[in-house]
């Protein structure tokens, strides 16, 4: 309390009226793909737990890929030079 004023100060008014916009881009596809990615977990935990988990973890620049759409990226990359997919 040291630093704080010791008046009475007028309320920030109008916020609540404001859209809320998300901090990360892309936000919703990188939740719908860690659901997809953890429909059966094997750690009892259930698909949202995993799913959060997944999403904590995740790196910003990290790209996840479905399946099908890995092997179509796959399929166009040299493997050559010191590539290695994973």
């Amino acid at each position: 309390m040291g630093s704080e004023p010791r008046r009475m100060l007028l309320p920030i008014q109008g916020f609540e009226k404001m859209p809320l916009i998300s901090l990360i881009p892309d936000v919703e596809q990188m939740v719908w793909i860690a659901k997809q990615n953890c429909n059966q977990p094997k750690d009892d935990l259930t698909n949202e737990e995993s799913a959060s988990i997944m999403l904590y973890t995740m790196d910003e620049n990290e790209s996840l890929l479905l399946p099908t759409r890995q092997f179509e990226v796959v399929g166009c990359l040299d493997q050559g030079n010191g590539l290695h997919i994973v």
